[in-house]
């Protein structure tokens, strides 16, 4: 089995970047959340995206 250097994929397909900005007192918010969580900000603020996206997309049917 062959060792592969670097962060592990996210999942099969391609992916994309995206970026925003927001109010610091917002970024300082997402990160203490992120630390209880126990999780790095970029996979905190991915989850609750995707989490966001499904329920609009849901309700919009």
């Amino acid at each position: 089995m062959a060792v592969r250097a670097g962060r592990p994929r996210l999942s099969g397909e391609p992916n994309a970047n995206l970026s925003f900005k927001c109010p610091e007192s917002a970024a300082q918010m997402i990160g203490r959340a992120a630390r209880i969580s126990g999780v790095k900000k970029s996979e905190f603020m991915r989850e609750a995206a995707v989490e966001k996206a499904a329920r609009v997309l849901a309700a919009a049917g």
